[in-house]
């Protein structure tokens, strides 16, 4: 899928979208939309101010539920957005699926309820979908009978500003499950979300009400209810439906579908919380505002064309909203259009979106598309901007001011990050320790190498930790060494840092000697300089010079006179093998 990109010049999948775009708008005509905000909640309605006010007040009702239940709070940062239309017939244009009466979708940190209206008789209706978010935000991974049972379970409290109800009948599911036949077990607990797509409405009845009277006879019923958290730890760990039966209950799926067959619901009674809705903002909503919130909720159903294409409209009447292109750019990714999310992605940061999530995603997409470094930075600078405690961004970041070469600024980025966790803390250390070796900030550097080898994790991790220590301490030369054929070369080497008598002619397979003596004599072949012999306390020594370049000379004067010396004092440095000479310092 291509759209537009910078200017948005038209290609020809492009031109597609444009003519996808006329007459697209889902609210055309309707402007009687309002949106009522507070903490947790983002309700708008089709029908107005005081319905999206009252719906917020059940939301909150339910939240207060919930929590008191013992469910967790959801750790998104978005507010949950309820969408309320005005009809049967509104709604329709957004039906997740052809049964889907109500439904809940995320994406990203994004929640979604959506409802064909929002007035007190689908308040059932709304516990269901809030049950799904409920459950969403507790993370569970849970069977598709089970998350929709405990939807419908929960879909039967009933509030006042006294007392709370739930559980009891569903009379419609009860109807259904009297009149219809129940699904078998096995195909009941294995079922899947693509599977129930494609069946009939009345199959995917039986379902949802097969499913409600299992999981109300799992919470509900003395035999069950003191082992049904031990059941949902267990299908969190992964074991199936039938296993977990099997080891919390000890009993089989048709065992468990026979007595909710026998069972009838009863309803419980608890307390109610006080839910009251503090600081609620309510406003009226433009067009353009309700046009992209219904675009984004068009993404989050995975209908990828028509959000394409509701965006699409909504940039010709702002073609400089930065929104917009980000938008754009995430429809792209989810069609597998990396390049065209990119191109998007990079206007919206140009025109200057406020999201720095998305600059950090643009920067994670560029850098596996191969896109230049310096291409990337700005990216990463303007996620800093916005967020300052982004540490992902800033280790990004300093990576990349590393690979340049600027390592000042690759230690500010460093130094700028909180202490991090237990997954990235040996490569953060890691990078400090390299980039404060390459500034001569030894001792930083050794420190940082003794937290990465703290944080090592594997054998090799261990390795890099000792090397990035070794690295700190010791600088880089040369030195002589020889080939496989005996052939002398220069190496690299490494000498304790701050090293001043390195002597790069001592090879690696010499077994060296040090002594002092005097200097005795010098000796002379065919005109040239072959020896020396030192008189020294054990005696006499007699060392080679094979080649007089290769001899690290210290205070001398840099020339000899054969023969006969006048006993000056010299310290000497000689490989055992041959006696050769490899150092000689003068006193």
């Amino acid at each position: 899928m291509q759209l537009f990109s910078g200017s948005r010049a038209l290609k020809p999948a492009g031109l597609i979208l444009v003519l996808l775009c006329l007459g697209v708008n889902p609210a055309r005509g309707e402007s009687n939309w309002a949106v009522a905000r507070d903490a947790h909640f983002e309700v708008y309605s089709q029908t107005g101010a005081a319905s999206a006010e009252a719906a917020l007040a059940r939301f909150e009702q339910l939240r207060a539920f919930f929590l008191a239940q013992g469910f967790p709070e959801s750790a998104e940062a978005t507010r949950l957005r309820v969408i309320g239309f005005a009809s049967e017939a509104a709604y329709s244009a957004f039906r997740l699926r052809p049964a889907a009466d109500a439904y809940y979708a995320a994406l990203g940190e994004q929640q979604y309820i959506v409802l064909p209206g929002l007035d007190a008789h689908r308040y059932k209706m709304a516990a269901h979908e809030y049950a799904h978010a409920v459950l969403h935000a507790g993370g569970l991974r849970l069977p598709l009978w089970l998350g929709e049972g405990l939807a419908e379970y929960f879909s039967t409290v009933r509030m006042n500003e006294s007392r709370v109800e739930i559980g009891g009948d569903l009379p419609a599911r009860s109807q259904t499950l009297a009149r219809q036949k129940w699904i078998p077990p096995a195909l009941l607990f294995s079922a899947g979300s693509a599977w129930l797509a494609q069946q009939s409405a009345i199959q995917n009845a039986v379902f949802y009400a097969e499913s409600w009277a299992v999981t109300d006879l799992l919470i509900a019923h003395p035999s069950y209810s003191a082992h049904f958290g031990d059941f949902v730890h267990a299908l969190d760990r992964g074991l199936s439906s039938a296993d977990a039966l099997a080891q919390v209950y000890g009993i089989s799926p048709a065992a468990l579908v026979e007595a909710a067959h026998a069972e009838k619901p009863v309803a419980r009674a608890a307390l109610a919380m006080s839910a009251a809705p503090e600081h609620i903002e309510t406003a009226g909503v433009s067009d353009y505002e309700i046009h992209f919130v219904l675009a984004d909720l068009l993404a989050a159903d995975g209908e990828l064309k028509r959000a394409a294409a509701a965006y699409c409209e909504l940039l010709a009447q702002k073609p400089e909203d930065a929104n917009t292109y980000a938008a754009l750019g995430n429809v792209a990714l989810r069609a597998g259009d990396k390049e065209e999310a990119l191109r998007d992605w990079h206007t919206a940061i140009e025109k200057g979106v406020s999201d720095a999530a998305l600059c950090y995603r643009y920067a994670q997409l560029a850098g596996e598309q191969g896109v230049a470094e310096d291409r990337i930075r700005p990216a990463l600078e303007r996620a800093i901007a916005l967020e300052p405690d982004f540490d992902d961004a800033r280790y990004a970041l300093a990576l990349i001011e590393s690979n340049a070469g600027d390592f000042a600024a690759a230690l500010e980025q460093l130094h700028a990050m909180h202490e991090p966790g237990p997954q990235r803390a040996f490569a953060y250390w890691s990078a400090i320790a390299y980039a404060a070796t390459e500034l001569n900030r030894r001792a930083e550097a050794e420190r940082a190498a003794s937290r990465a080898l703290e944080h090592a994790a594997t054998p090799a991790e261990r390795h890099r930790a000792l090397e990035a220590a070794y690295i700190a301490e010791t600088d880089l030369t040369v030195r002589f060494a020889r080939d496989a054929n005996g052939e002398a070369r220069l190496e690299t080497a490494r000498v304790p840092h701050g090293t001043s008598d390195f002597n790069p002619f001592i090879e690696p397979q010499d077994q060296i000697r040090r002594i002092a003596g005097k200097l005795s004599e010098v000796e002379c072949s065919g005109g040239r300089l072959a020896g020396f012999k030192l008189a020294t306390e054990q005696g006499l020594l007699m060392l080679a010079v094979p080649d007089p370049s290769r001899v690290l000379m210290r205070n001398s004067t840099g020339e000899f006179t054969c023969g006969a010396q006048s006993g000056q004092r010299v310290q000497v440095e000689y490989a055992a093998q041959g006696n050769v000479l490899r150092g000689m310092a003068f006193e």
